[in-house]
């Protein structure tokens, strides 16, 4: 790239104060501040509701010398949509670590009698898991250093108008200090002129080859949904058949409720999932479309008035276009085809890239396990006082162990309902993208019964386990079964796709670049894995 001065010098406009102003890529060290991650998080993201909030949030900044993470995001965007993000992105791992060890710990103590042998003990695995998947940055903190991130809000002072505006300045050199960028897509994403500049400016250095991570904030909800579907499934699941493997009368209010709130929750899944899926369907022609110059920025919607003081404010547009001639061009470039350079650019590469992982599974495997599967984790101190109380009638030997395990399969059957069931969803939503003749509210409520019958993949292995002699394997035909429908699924050729999905089309012949951009290397975009990633 041709990058030869250290601060992109801007000339004034009318609309700006008569200084000369600069992006630069060189800040002072004192410039450099950064936020734990867990001050994003803090009062449940209420610093993200609006770009000219009135509260005052308290911020712990601290002088930084790297990011962890470059937050990228659109302030059009809920807040709730961004706090599920980055809690299934950063906290979800570790509260599934939470939940099995608090699990475990509560089958030993059921097994000691110093809690009572009881099925609503195992609930305290549920609630480790909620607990920590809100609060773990905090808890983090005792032990380790806090993820430092940039986030615009907390990062740039909104208070000195002299500060907020040396900030927004300094905003390539707070790029270039980043490790990560982390992306908060949505379908406005591209919309933004700051946005599009943002995933730019981390792209100029190729030597670090640092990543761009982007997460689809209603992926996110999506799977905050799915997460509490089935939590109160597998509930209403265990609280029924315990009862009924014991003899007893099942507990109707309880496995009602639980079931009941589960159900409720699948219509609002399913709007949402069609939501996403419209938004992914529209962004191949948003590339395909994307002009820098219809791109927003906040200073033109507001005339170049501050909203608070009504002093003239920089114009972003004027600022981002002139560091875009220093990027691309030299002498003699006229403003005209530097920007439809920049526009073939966004088009043709870093764009395509991000496109290849949003096409792919529409639930990336570890959070559905992190977040989906890990409702079926707290009822492991269930069989564990089962199996240390023993069958009744006793058994011993071969039988006692082949009893055993039809008891430890029978709850690993559940992981495999979840996992199968998290994938037919998918199937389903696919196909409900194709009844563009109904509204959106009517398709989720149609998509409901499969949507149900989706979850009773549970009942051949417990068919199977009631109907044959405790030192009978033959529940275990089911259970490869169902191992073996799931390892299909993770098949690179069964991937989910969207119907009616248009591919980015091919490239064209290579244009005839600029006399004064032959030579210019263009950075590449480095993807990890999945599109929601860390």
């Amino acid at each position: 790239m041709v990058l030869e001065p250290d601060s992109l010098q801007v000339e004034p406009t009318g609309l700006e104060p008569t200084v000369s102003k600069t992006l630069s890529f060189q800040i002072a060290p004192e410039m450099l501040q950064g936020v734990a991650m867990s001050e994003c998080l803090k009062w449940w993201g209420k610093h993200w509701a609006d770009s000219n909030h009135q509260h005052t949030v308290t911020r712990r900044i601290q002088q930084v010398h790297k990011y962890d993470n470059f937050i990228s995001h659109d302030w059009g965007t809920s807040r709730w949509l961004k706090l599920a993000a980055l809690l299934v992105v950063f906290n979800s791992q570790a509260a599934a670590a939470a939940s099995l060890l608090v699990s475990l710990l509560v089958g030993v103590l059921r097994i000691s009698s110093v809690l009572p042998n009881h099925i609503w003990t195992a609930f305290a695995g549920h609630i480790a898991f909620v607990a920590v998947l809100c609060f773990w940055q905090r808890l983090r903190e005792l032990v380790r250093r806090p993820r430092i991130v940039f986030l615009d809000k907390l990062c740039i002072s909104q208070e000195d108008e002299a500060l907020k505006e040396q900030g927004i300045l300094s905003l390539p050199g707070f790029l270039d200090q980043s490790e990560e960028l982390t992306i908060l897509w949505s379908g406005k994403y591209l919309t933004r002129l700051w946005c599009t500049y943002e995933l730019i400016s981390f792209l100029q250095n190729p030597q670090k080859r640092k990543s761009v991570h982007v997460i689809p904030v209603k992926l996110c909800l999506l799977i905050c949904l799915m997460s509490v579907a089935w939590h109160c499934m597998a509930a209403g699941y265990y609280i029924a058949y315990r009862e009924i493997d014991a003899g007893a009368r099942t507990s109707i209010d309880a496995r009602f409720l639980f079931q009941s709130v589960a159900v409720l929750i699948l219509p609002l899944q399913n709007y949402v999932s069609l939501g996403l899926l419209a938004e992914i369907q529209e962004l191949p022609q948003q590339v395909r479309s994307f002009s820098i110059r219809a791109a927003e920025c906040a200073c033109c919607s507001d005339g170049h008035v501050h909203p608070k003081t009504g002093r003239s404010i920089i114009c972003d547009r004027k600022l981002v276009f002139e560091v875009l001639g220093l990027w691309y061009g030299k002498d003699g470039a006229t403003e005209s085809e530097v920007l439809r350079y920049f526009d073939s650019l966004v088009q043709k590469q870093e764009i395509t890239d991000i496109l290849s992982g949003v096409q792919g599974s529409l639930v990336p495997f570890r959070y559905a396990f992190y977040m989906v599967a890990t409702a079926n984790v707290p009822f492991l101190s269930d069989y564990m006082a089962v199996l240390a109380a023993g069958p009744e009638p006793s058994l011993a030997g071969t039988d006692l162990m082949i009893w055993g395990t039809r008891l430890i399969f029978d709850w690993l059957n559940f992981f495999l309902v979840i996992m199968l069931a998290v994938q037919l969803s998918m199937l389903i939503w696919q196909k409900g993208t194709c009844l563009k003749q109904f509204s959106r509210p009517c398709v989720a409520i149609l998509l409901l019964p499969p949507m149900l019958i989706s979850v009773m993949t549970w009942e051949p292995y417990r068919s199977t386990l009631v109907r044959t002699p405790p030192n009978s394997l033959l529940p275990l035909c089911p259970f490869a079964g169902l191992l073996l429908i799931n390892l299909a699924f993770l098949l690179p050729l069964n991937r989910c796709t969207f119907c009616h999905l248009q591919p980015p089309p091919k490239a064209p012949a290579e244009p005839a670049q600029p006399a004064w951009h032959v030579g210019t290397e263009v950075p590449d975009v480095v993807m990890k894995g999945d599109v929601l990633s860390v």
